[in-house]
């Protein structure tokens, strides 16, 4: 903490030996019993009454933040944990349901339902898992296979516009029909029939 003054007790803690130390003080009937346990954890001095309170009080006025930020990095932990177990998954299910059987066979139902419940979960988990990774990869192929199609209708009309770049200028420079009759008739030399043989809308 920041706002310590170098001489308050405690100063010399690392930020998560602060943390112990008071909550050390659940564990402890106790402030001396407090201060004699810091002292054989940590060396620290005795302190007076009231700069022991000081300790607790400045600590007290971040509790909540500190929670905060301790649920988030449990979080983040537990995620890189369970991401690193992923292949395990199958196995585990299998131990929890063996694990299951035999408590059944103890005649200990409660053990067997508990068991066999973390198989099921860890079961969906895994099932919702796939899934998720088979739509996404069913949506990746879809991006594709439009990209696909996009790119050999360019190179197509391209291609044909090349091809009948002198029958399509004649088109553009004939002033005896307008634009409309011009986009259709440049479209049916290009694609041959106009899509759904209809014409473009005046």
């Amino acid at each position: 903490m920041t706002d310590d003054r170098t001489d308050a007790w405690g100063a010399t803690l690392t930020e998560d030996q602060r943390w112990e130390l008071y909550k050390a003080h659940y564990a402890h009937p106790s402030w001396d019993a407090v201060c004699e346990w810091a002292a054989l954890e940590y060396g620290l001095p005795v302190p007076t009454r009231s700069a022991y309170y000081r300790f607790r009080q400045r600590l007290a006025e971040r509790e909540s933040e500190h929670r905060i930020e301790m649920a988030i990095t449990e979080k983040a932990r537990i995620g890189r944990e369970m991401s690193e177990i992923g292949d395990l998954n199958p196995a585990l299910i299998q131990a929890f349901q063996q694990r299951a059987l035999e408590s059944e066979l103890r005649g200990d139902s409660n053990g067997a339902e508990k068991w066999l419940t973390l198989a099921l979960d860890l079961g969906a988990g895994m099932a919702k898992k796939v899934e998720l990774e088979l739509k996404k990869q069913a949506e990746a192929r879809q991006r594709e296979a439009l990209q696909f199609n996009r790119d050999k209708f360019e190179f197509d009309a391209v291609k044909a516009a090349i091809a009948h770049a002198v029958e399509l200028k004649l088109i553009s420079q004939d002033s005896s029909i307008g634009e409309k009759e011009k986009i259709n008739r440049a479209r049916a030399l290009l694609f041959s029939v106009l899509p759904d043989d209809k014409e473009v809308p005046a």
